[in-house]
């Protein structure tokens, strides 16, 4: 497989942050043990993968964060005849610091996106549906 990663992560101001990262997969299966194989793009393998998140605190303990994920369409076997679509899920959280504790909601696929998330090989080649929209409140609590 050739590809390439690249990302980077910083401070826009000491209130925002931003992270961004891509990978770039060029997979081919070259000794491939089952038949009509060789040449083709492994299982469960995108050529494009890109996800960009911000946060900013805005009143002293107040964070709001964003960002999208994207994935390119991959194949469900390694004989490429099942294919599933590319796909951006945008997700978001708030949280509230205090020095001793955190509470955190995170919103996943805040539009309800329906995409794929594990492709499985056997039976020609099976999709397992992504998580619907979800939300999650954690507490984080320093000793």
């Amino acid at each position: 497989m050739k590809g390439f990663r690249a990302g980077a992560t910083g401070h826009i101001t000491n209130k925002w942050q931003v992270f961004a990262g891509y990978t770039y997969l060029d997979g081919e299966i070259i000794n491939g043990i089952a038949a009509n194989t060789a040449g083709k793009v492994p299982t469960n393998t995108p050529k494009h993968t890109a996800t960009a998140w911000t946060s900013y605190t805005f009143l002293p303990n107040w964070e709001v964060g964003g960002g999208a994920f994207y994935m390119s369409e991959r194949f469900a076997n390694n004989t490429n005849t099942v294919q599933v679509a590319s796909f951006v899920r945008w997700d978001g959280m708030v949280a509230y610091h205090q020095p001793k504790y955190d509470v955190r909601l995170n919103l996943f696929n805040i539009f309800d996106k329906k995409y794929y998330d594990a492709l499985i090989q056997s039976d020609g080649g099976r999709s397992v549906p992504g998580t619907g929209r979800t939300a999650m409140l954690s507490f984080t609590y320093r000793m």
